[in-house]
This record gives C-alpha cells, sequence and structure tokens, in this order.
C-alpha cells in the first residue's frame, strides 16, 4: 500500500506541474484529451493494482448500514454515514490500511468540466430543487463553489469529518462541535476511507456506489464503471416493504449484473422479517418462524433472479434478540473472501 500511496502522489505532482505549465490538454497519438481524461488515465493504471468490490442497491436499502456492521464492528457510532439522499450520495471507497498506519479519509472535488455537467444533469430532473437547496445551505456556511470546484485532493487524518463531506445536512442530528453535516457535499466527487479492518482483505477495496437511478450524472458514470471492473458484486435488497423487485431494479440488474460470474455475487436481503411485527406479537415469533421467513424471501428472489445462487443469499434480521441472524463480519466475510480470487 504504501508504493501505491507514493505513486499516486507522485503521479499528482507531475500532473499538476503540467497543468501549471499549461500542456492541457494533451495531444496523445492525434487525439485530443482534456485535464479529466488524463487524470483518469493515470488513476486507472494505480487502480489496477487493487481487486474490487462494489456494493450497490437503493437508496436507503441499508448499504451503509451493512458496510458500518461488516467493516467496523464495535465502533460506538457509524462511521459512514447512513442516511443519504439521491442528492447527497457518493461514490466512498473503503480500503484497509496496516494497523501502524493511522485512520483518515480523503476527499476528490469535482473539476470545472464536471461541475457543469452534474449541475446541467440536475436541472433536467425532478431533484434539481433539492440539489439547489443543499447548494444554497453550503453557501450559507461559507462553501462556496468556488473554493472547492478543482480544488486539489484534501486529506483528514480522522474520520471526525465524514459527516461534512458525505452527510445529508440535518439539524435534528448533531455530531461533534464544530462540524457542520453536509457543508461541502455538492462539491464532492468521491471519498476514500482508509481504515483499521480485521474483514477486509489487504488489497481488496471496497466501493459503495450511489442508490440505483442515481439523478448525477458523473455517479452513474462511475457506477457503471466500478461494477464493471468488480471482481465481486452485493447487491443491497431492503424487503421491508416487499421482496419483490421493482421494475427499476430488475432493469439494473438486467443490464448491469446479470453478465457477471454467478458466483461472484451476492444478495442481501435486509430487513426480511421486519413484517412479522404486524403479524405476530413479540412473544409468539420464534427463531423456527424467523428461519421460515428466510427461507420464504429466498425462494422469492430466486424465482425473480433465477440465476442467483441460493447460497450467496444473505438474509439480515431486523429483529435485534436474533443476533444469530444479524450480521456476523466474520461469518460474512468467511463467506466473501473466497469468492474473490
Amino acid at each position: 500500500m504504501a508504493g501505491k500511496k507514493e505513486a499516486e502522489a507522485f503521479c499528482g505532482e507531475m500532473l499538476d506541474a503540467m497543468h501549471q505549465m499549461g500542456v492541457w490538454p494533451t495531444e496523445f497519438k492525434g487525439v485530443q484529451r482534456t485535464e479529466r481524461e488524463d487524470r483518469r488515465a493515470v488513476k486507472e493504471v494505480i487502480e489496477d493494482c487493487s481487486r474490487y468490490v462494489a456494493v450497490s442497491g437503493n437508496i436507503k436499502a441499508g448499504k451503509s448500514t451493512l458496510l458500518n456492521q461488516w467493516l467496523f464492528p464495535g465502533q460506538a457510532k457509524s462511521v459512514l454515514p447512513t442516511d443519504p439522499t439521491p442528492e447527497t450520495a457518493k461514490i466512498t471507497f473503503i480500503e484497509s490500511i496496516p494497523e501502524s498506519d493511522p485512520e483518515h479519509f480523503e476527499v476528490e472535488f469535482y473539476t470545472a468540466e464536471e461541475w457543469r455537467d452534474v449541475k446541467s444533469g440536475y436541472a433536467a430532473t425532478k431533484s434539481n430543487e433539492k440539489f439547489l437547496r443543499n447548494l444554497q445551505f453550503s453557501e450559507s456556511v461559507g462553501a462556496r463553489a468556488d473554493d472547492w470546484i478543482g480544488h486539489k485532493t484534501v486529506c483528514f487524518a480522522n474520520f471526525d469529518k465524514l459527516a461534512e463531506f458525505a452527510a445529508c445536512h440535518d439539524k435534528a442530528k448533531v455530531d461533534l462541535p464544530g462540524i457542520c453535516r453536509g457543508k461541502y457535499v455538492p462539491y464532492v466527487r468521491t471519498v476514500r476511507v482508509f481504515c483499521h479492518s480485521a474483514w477486509l482483505a489487504r488489497g481488496t477495496v471496497i466501493v459503495d456506489t450511489p442508490g440505483l437511478a442515481d439523478p448525477n450524472p458523473i455517479n452513474q458514470d462511475e457506477t457503471k464503471r466500478w461494477i464493471g471492473r468488480a471482481v465481486f458484486v452485493v447487491y443491497v435488497h431492503s424487503i421491508e416493504d416487499s421482496p419483490n423487485l421493482s421494475r427499476g431494479q430488475k432493469e439494473f440488474i438486467r443490464d448491469y449484473l446479470s453478465d457477471i460470474d454467478h458466483g461472484k455475487f451476492a444478495l442481501v436481503a435486509n430487513f426480511f422479517d421486519a413484517h412479522l411485527d404486524n403479524e405476530l406479537e413479540d412473544d409468539e415469533w420464534d427463531d423456527g418462524d424467523i428461519l421460515r421467513e428466510a427461507n420464504r424471501i429466498a425462494e422469492v428472489i430466486k424465482s425473480e433472479i433465477p440465476w442467483c445462487l441460493a447460497s450467496n443469499i444473505f438474509p439480515l434480521s431486523a429483529k435485534k434478540l436474533h443476533s444469530d441472524m444479524r450480521l456476523d463480519p466474520s461469518r460474512f466475510s468467511e463467506k466473501i473472501v473466497p469468492m474473490l480470487t
């Protein structure tokens, strides 16, 4: 990892020096390329050194909650924000580092070209009003687009300020003193979290993608890109309302997941037993009810995704008393990690 980090730093400094000398756009074999394309070309060479696990699913399906339980068990509070909206969701990379290295996170901001694409993309959707409201909030607390668009990558020594770059603004939620949730979110392209995790193999990077049908065109492109590059895909499906997949979910799975190696795919059926509270009193349901419901949900999923292996369906319980059916980080890792090879 140290070699990879040094390579990233060197390439970044080299590209910045070229930019200052007015080399952009460069001409390579007769093809004009923009600054964004040149930076991506260098990053892709570096990224090829890692294995990627893409996590996908609807907004609010529980992707970040799953990752917090899997990668950061026992933490007093969630490391990854669990309250994204379609207007605030960000591509988030999570990578394990040695215990001797300090945990930290890095934030990459949109280039001027990307920022124009983001604004024009939102303008054509129903989410534009919320996007503009988030932008207005950021400006009201002193975070202006001119100060952050095109800004160099910023590194923070711990996770205290993560909510300012990757969380939804919510006055009802209070973080550490001096932390303003969602302050810089509109300008953020990606977030990279470097953590100590016993369950994340060295050299494997988790890519937490935004929800399906994201109104942000940059996020749409990046989601397609990382699912295409991933060696394993985890799809999180919330069963809280219905075990059946929506039309949008079916289209997403058909278009982006059906061609992957079926042994390299896992479906997490989150909150699969949430509705039992409406059907049974707390003292009436038992382990047998939970197990039968898990098997029923698995059969429904199999009927809608015939190629999904039954052994790769993970039912997660919403009931705190049934810890054996909630996420067990070691068991989840023991199932996932061998599939990465």
